[in-house]
């Protein structure tokens, strides 16, 4: 290696040059990665009410369910225990009340914690040319893909998302043929149109 300043033959490991005493510019040696810069950070944010609204639907058909097929077959079991021990052990409409009061109680709770844990350990990292992202509660996966691969960007305000000032992304991803099969949601982000202007520019520069 040579100095730039007056050409004199250097170490390999200097940092100087022992001749005039110039700094030593080191170079990458061709083929050496160049670190991709991190751009952006998101997290999803949780809202508990918009939530529960939107499972109602879902939460009375689990609780009709839940109350006609396992209360019968708890008022089921118990007549057979009943008829085996030579006693009366029919308790009439009690084990449907149970599991209804039971599935529309502890099935939001149950899917209120689960989501909320979703979303406290969601992130999405862009880098210059490329999004790492995990969405993931009970176990931990660490997801890359390279912006090349996405074809679409786009967004979406819910009617629950709107008064909490929240919006959902959409990276529309391509599979091996060019033909959208998947995704990645980026949903309950604040300043939804902002950071969305931002995503969309920076994937197509990184695609130009």
């Amino acid at each position: 290696m040579y100095c730039k300043n007056c050409g004199k033959l250097i170490a390999e490991d200097g940092k100087f040059c022992a001749e005039c005493g110039k700094p030593i510019e080191t170079q990458k040696k061709p083929g050496t990665p160049i670190a991709d810069a991190l751009i952006l950070t998101l997290k999803p944010k949780f809202v508990a009410l918009p939530f529960l609204i939107s499972r109602i639907p879902l939460q009375i058909f689990f609780t009709i369910w839940c109350a006609g097929f396992l209360g019968g077959l708890t008022n089921l079991a118990f007549v057979f225990i009943g008829k085996a021990f030579g006693m009366d052990n029919t308790f009439g409409l009690l084990p449907f009340v149970f599991w209804g009061i039971a599935a529309f109680i502890g099935i939001p709770i149950i899917s209120l914690i689960v989501t909320k844990g979703t979303y406290n350990n969601s992130f999405y990292r862009f880098y210059e040319t490329k999004l790492e992202y995990s969405e993931n509660f009970l176990t931990k996966e660490l997801k890359t893909i390279n912006y090349k691969r996405i074809i679409e960007v786009y967004l979406r305000k819910g009617i629950f998302q709107q008064p909490y000032g929240l919006g959902t992304i959409f990276l529309s991803t391509a599979s091996s043929n060019g033909i959208s099969d998947a995704g990645i949601t980026i949903r309950n982000i604040p300043n939804s149109d902002q950071y969305y202007h931002k995503i969309k520019e920076l994937i197509e520069a990184a695609q130009q």
